[in-house]
């Protein structure tokens, strides 16, 4: 029988082996935040499509369900492009669509999926601004309702 500081010694190190041996878990993304900042990104859509005439790649929530990364990294660029879209008219304070681009980044990074069956972006229906944002809180909301 092993004693002292050799036996914790041992213990330890047979711990450390065995968590490290552990697959990783799956991330879940969840993003309450998002979530509140993309409705109010909503609100001042309806009066962007009169200025702007931009379509943007739409994913949908059946599209997340079948490639959940691909579809985060979707709506995290064209995100983007709307950002640039509606600094090119003056939109007033854009920090909110500025977080939602970053998160979805990351939320994007964080999984992990087989893109062999995956549509690109750019083979995605096209909507404008406002039809957009509703597909991508309709996505959160999903998203979060089955890991927040």
């Amino acid at each position: 029988m092993l004693r002292g500081r050799f036996g914790l010694a041992i213990v330890y190190l047979v711990f450390v082996c065995l968590s490290g041996m552990m697959p990783p878990t799956a991330a879940k993304p969840c993003s309450l935040d998002t979530l509140k900042k993309v409705q109010n990104l909503i609100s001042i859509a309806p009066g962007m499509n009169q200025k702007l005439n931009c379509s943007l790649y739409t994913p949908t929530p059946q599209d997340y369900m079948k490639c959940p990364k691909s579809t985060l990294k979707c709506f995290a660029d064209e995100t983007q492009v709307l950002i640039q879209e509606w600094e090119s008219v003056n939109v007033g304070n854009l920090r909110g669509s500025r977080y939602v681009y970053k998160k979805l980044e990351f939320l994007s990074t964080e999984l992990e999926q087989p893109e062999s069956e995956c549509l690109q972006c750019e083979f995605l229906h096209e909507e404008n601004a406002e039809k957009f944002l509703e597909q991508l809180k309709s996505t959160l909301m999903m998203m979060n309702s089955q890991h927040c």
